[in-house]
């Protein structure tokens, strides 16, 4: 396991109104540093599971 901290953006759904680009749907960004990726051998763009602890609003 691997902690470290860092903030969370809101993901805004963007319309494509006539496009057959995929919608991404609401939701929040979760930047992982580099050295996490490295640590836990996680390739750029690969889909993963995170535990997240909110500290501070």
């Amino acid at each position: 396991m691997t902690r470290w901290r860092t903030s969370i953006f809101p993901s805004a759904a963007r319309e494509h109104a006539g496009s057959d680009e995929e919608t991404p749907e609401p939701g929040y960004i979760l930047p992982l540093k580099r050295a996490v990726r490295e640590a836990q051998g996680i390739e750029l763009g690969r889909e993963v599971t995170v535990g997240l602890t909110v500290l501070d609003l």
